[in-house]
């Protein structure tokens, strides 16, 4: 009757520009569909800390369908004060910190019951993730001479 929730898993949490105030990240999760149809996302919720302290905290729009017969990946914008990062962090080798990431997504179950109740004002069921790391490679955004365009932040893969 209902779809499964979809898998997230945080993948990363990558490097994109190192500034004279602050570091510009993303947070790397990968995404897979939940049921036999595509789960609809829309949006995530999100938190990260460094070295113990919380370091960022915010909603970005998910604007994807996750397949149900493969994964997709979503770079999240995260934005990390420099007085939280090690005196030597440079945009071109990773940075030696201890982060982690919590938060959730919010999906449409594509069940024809759950569509009514969503439209009758009840609320959207999310599925939450975490995840850690002990450092923040450079992304392949920052790799390029391009700044990160906000409509490249999807990938899809085949699900393993």
């Amino acid at each position: 009757m209902f779809s499964q929730a979809p898998k997230i898993e945080v993948e990363s949490l990558s490097l994109v520009r190192l500034g004279e105030s602050d570091a510009e990240a993303d947070l790397v999760v990968r995404i897979s569909g939940g049921g036999p149809q595509a789960t609809i996302l829309t949006d995530f919720r999100y938190s990260v800390f460094v070295e113990g302290r919380r370091a960022y905290s915010g909603r970005w729009a998910a604007l994807a369908a996750a397949p149900p017969e493969e994964s997709i990946v979503r770079r999240l914008p995260v934005v990390v004060p420099n007085s939280m990062l090690p005196p030597s962090a440079s945009p071109d080798a990773p940075v030696d910190v201890e982060w982690s990431a919590s938060g959730s997504v919010g999906w449409e179950d594509p069940d024809r019951i759950a569509r009514i109740l969503l439209d009758l004002g009840f609320a959207t069921p999310r599925s939450d993730f975490s995840g850690r790391g002990r450092s923040m490679p450079p992304s392949r955004a920052a790799a390029s001479s391009a700044p990160a365009d906000p409509d490249e932040r999807t990938e899809a893969t085949p699900a393993p």
